[in-house]
């Protein structure tokens, strides 16, 4: 799976492909999870090739992440990295630059992930309560 994400494709089969990896993983709930749930059982070995795979996968989306511009492309990059991490996973999500990618997009300006965090607050000081 993670030689096929990597392959350049047009968006609409790319974004198929990456709602069919999130569901299948998933298997096919709406509920938050860990990506190594549904793979107990499979020893060290596999567990780490697992790991492995699924953070090259999530490389692959976070460069999609920072160039798209379609709202609906992105939400769907953002439903495929939603997952409930754990410690261990804190280092690789780091090694992505995940955190600065859904801070900043690609550092442009107008990117939609870098103008969707916070705005100017002005306070009214008639409309605050003493």
């Amino acid at each position: 799976m993670s030689d096929l994400i990597k392959l350049d494709m047009p968006t609409p089969q790319f974004l198929d492909l990456v709602s069919w990896f999130s569901s299948a993983l998933r298997q096919n709930e709406t509920k938050l999870s860990h990506y190594l749930d549904n793979t107990k059982g499979q020893g060290m070995h596999l567990e780490s090739l697992s790991k492995k795979s699924f953070f090259e996968i999530l490389n692959v989306l976070v460069q999609k992440l920072k160039v798209y511009k379609d709202l609906g492309e992105i939400k769907t990059i953002l439903g495929a990295i939603k997952w409930k991490y754990v410690a261990r996973d804190h280092a690789d999500l780091v090694n992505l630059n995940i955190f600065q990618a859904l801070h900043k997009g690609n550092g442009d300006k107008e990117n939609i992930l870098r103008k969707a965090w916070g705005r100017n607050v002005g306070y009214d000081c008639k409309k605050i309560d003493d």
